[in-house]
């Protein structure tokens, strides 16, 4: 096996000591050593289990320990998040979540970032009752979608 996959099953199987319980000692352990991609699986495997709960806090993590960038990370984990809030009709922190990146930063995204960040926020602000707002977030993300 190449050092790549053994990183992966390492980092999965740090993910499954700290998601099971394992000791108090092993599991913080375990915590400190996981890296933003560990915190960003983590979180996609609490999503398809339904805990919404222990995912927002999986995704959260993981934008912190990647940083703000334009990394697929942590929009990736941005986007996770604003969606479960979203679902959970929190839509003031759903937006809250959303605006860690500004509309200059999600100019700067690649086209496809760019298009799933502007759906998120056309969603939202439709879910607030900002309906003019909304529409205007959702005719600029099909303008990304048709310049592709």
């Amino acid at each position: 096996m190449n050092a790549n996959r053994w990183r992966s099953i390492g980092g999965v199987f740090l993910a499954l000591l700290v998601a099971w319980g394992a000791g108090a000692a092993n599991a913080q352990s375990a915590k400190q050593d996981m890296t933003a991609r560990d915190w960003q699986r983590m979180g996609d495997n609490y999503r398809k289990r339904g805990n919404d709960a222990k995912a927002l806090e999986a995704y959260d993590k993981a934008f912190e320990a990647a940083g703000k960038s334009r990394n697929w990370l942590p929009i990736s984990a941005t986007l996770f998040s604003a969606e479960i809030r979203l679902r959970k009709l929190d839509t003031k922190e759903a937006l809250k979540t959303l605006d860690r990146y500004d509309a200059e930063d999600v100019e700067k995204m690649s086209a496809p970032w760019r298009l799933k960040m502007l759906r998120t926020r056309g969603r939202i602000l439709a879910a607030q009752g900002r309906e003019t707002e909304a529409w205007a977030a959702f005719k600029k993300a099909l303008a990304v979608e048709h310049a592709e």
